[in-house]
């Protein structure tokens, strides 16, 4: 009987952690596509591109 409690205080616990998780992502604002700064992307060959070091 006790085995059976701990499981579902285990259970139990993993729903409000996730509960919280998903509660603090919704909370957290994403900025709009319009909003975010573009990166540029490095063309191939360009120097210091990722995989060419060494070359």
């Amino acid at each position: 009987m006790d085995a059976i409690a701990i499981e579902i205080e285990r259970v139990s616990e993993g729903q409000r952690f996730v509960t919280r998780l998903l509660s603090d992502a919704h909370a957290t604002p994403v900025p709009l596509a319009s909003q975010r700064l573009a990166q540029p992307v490095p063309a191939v060959g360009d120097e210091g591109s990722v995989g060419q070091a060494g070359e």
